[in-house]
């Protein structure tokens, strides 16, 4: 969770760093929101393999993409639709990790036995 919330501080802040400095770019918050959070994903993935990072990473990626579009003007969709669908997806997925792998994070807490 520490790498995957210092992937995502890391580049969601290089994203306002660089709105803030090229100022036709502030319109696209949403975008910057999604498409750290994929980035963050998909970097923990390749780190960690975690089941959600694995689906949900895309799912914020393409969710970024549709949302540049939007706010872009080039089409004519509600961002609120395409934000709840994407949270939709990433809480599907997040139980279906609960219910099929378990616990977030159990595999990875070491108890000594001895």
């Amino acid at each position: 969770m520490c790498f995957w919330a210092a992937a995502f501080i890391l580049l969601y802040g290089t994203g306002l760093l660089v709105a803030s400095v090229w100022p036709e770019l502030r319109q696209y918050s949403d975008t910057y929101l999604l498409a750290a959070l994929g980035l963050a994903c998909v970097v923990n993935f390749g780190r960690n393999r975690t089941f959600h990072c694995g689906i949900t990473g895309p799912v914020f990626i393409l969710g970024a993409v549709a949302m540049a579009f939007i706010e872009a003007g080039v089409w004519d969709f509600s961002g609120t639709a395409v934000s709840g669908i994407v949270l939709v997806i990433v809480a599907l997925t997040l139980i279906a990790e609960w219910r099929i792998v378990g616990q977030p994070g159990a595999a990875a807490r070491c108890v000594d036995e001895r």
